[in-house]
């Protein structure tokens, strides 16, 4: 939902883009979104023109996400009012506050694996012909900005993005996904399937 619904006509910028990417990626990650899904809107994404062709893109996720100061787009999360709770005076623990984020990256993980399973059930890939529907920018962007290895998500090398994805969370898949990203914008690369990225 856009504030200023009299706008949603005007034409977006890399900054709205980039705004939107980043939200499609936290959706990704808590496990709203699966990778074809996540794929398709990142597509969508890029070549979105105005306003309204983003605020489509959020209206079955939840939370409002600010792209510009006068645009919104999403709505709401509602959620019941907390139950009281009893307090005996200690700290909450780190598992505590590390519950949420590991449901996520388990909700994560399984949506991987079951496409990690479809890749490798589907044999040896031949080169194909012509030029990849996929895009060098955007897999590059992918790589660098979120750094979980979401760029090779993309392009379909879904063993290389869940290695990345995995190491990242000792550092090393980080580094790896951010030079990965540069250098497929500086050189591009292949698609999954041997084509070479637009």
């Amino acid at each position: 939902m856009a504030s200023f619904a009299n706008t949603n006509g005007l034409r977006i910028g890399d900054a709205e883009r980039g705004q939107a990417m980043q939200f499609l990626g936290d959706h990704f990650a808590q496990g709203r979104l699966t990778i074809e899904e996540y794929e398709e809107r990142i597509g969508a994404v890029t070549l979105a023109r105005t306003r309204s062709e983003l605020i489509v893109l959020f209206n079955d996720l939840p939370g409002t996400h600010q792209l510009a100061p006068d645009l919104t787009v999403g709505e709401p999360e509602r959620t019941p009012a907390p139950a009281p709770t009893k307090t005996t005076g200690t700290a909450p623990s780190i598992g505590d506050s590390l519950g949420p984020f590991v449901r996520s990256a388990g909700e994560l993980a399984d949506s991987l694996g079951r496409s990690l399973n479809r890749a490798i059930s589907s044999g040896d890939v031949q080169p194909a012909a012509g030029e990849s529907p996929r895009y060098r920018v955007l897999a590059g962007v992918l790589q660098i900005v979120p750094c979980f290895g979401a760029g090779r998500f993309y392009t379909g090398h879904v063993k290389l993005g869940l290695a990345q994805f995995l190491l990242s969370f000792i550092g090393v898949g980080l580094l790896w996904s951010f030079v990965d990203g540069v250098l497929l914008l500086a050189h591009g690369g292949e698609d999954a399937e041997r084509r070479a990225l637009r």
